[in-house]
């Protein structure tokens, strides 16, 4: 069975419920509602992981916490007993399509009742530019090597995050490519 893990508090739920704060100075002065009618919502399904390391004996109980420009959106639910979890979860990614890009930082952790929850690896990429464009499906399903804590540059990681991204409004770019 599924446990929730809940937000930290102080943190963002679920879904952003503003506009990426890094984003008014960018756009200069225009007002409040201004800002919210130019930010659009990219939409990020983390689909899987496969492959995670056993923090518990032989499996491990992961669940991941998502990150969008340093914030954090939202996290999966716990999936216990595997290191192949499906979590097929949504996310909104707040993106200006002025400048239409931005950092996604996806962290997989081993729930642990009692104690710290277990670092498995994390992903961060660079979104924008080229990777956004039309409506409809701008990344395909892909699968993003996990990597180690940056306080822990050579520690080995294994496996993979499988993510697909989507602009569901077609006004992140007004050309229509896809990213394979």
């Amino acid at each position: 069975a599924a446990t929730a893990v809940k937000p930290a508090a102080g943190k963002i739920g679920p879904a952003l419920a503003a506009p990426n704060a890094g984003i008014a100075h960018k756009i200069g002065t225009l007002g409040a509602h201004e800002i919210l009618d130019a930010v659009v919502a990219a939409q990020m399904h983390l689909m899987q992981a496969v492959g995670l390391r056993a923090a518990d004996k032989k499996t491990s109980d992961p669940y991941a916490v998502v990150y969008w420009q340093d914030r954090e959106v939202g996290q999966t639910k716990v999936v216990e007993k595997t290191l192949d979890p499906i979590w097929e979860s949504g996310f909104e990614l707040a993106v200006d399509p002025q400048i239409g890009q931005g950092t996604l930082r996806i962290e997989v952790f081993d729930y642990d009742v009692g104690s710290k929850s277990d670092f498995l690896g994390q992903i961060e990429i660079e979104l924008g530019g080229d990777d956004y464009g039309g409506q409809g499906i701008v990344m395909h399903r892909r699968a993003f090597p996990l990597q180690p804590d940056p306080r822990k540059p050579t520690e080995r990681i294994p496996g993979a995050i499988v993510i697909r991204l989507e602009d569901p409004t077609g006004e992140m770019t007004p050309e229509l490519q896809e990213y394979d």
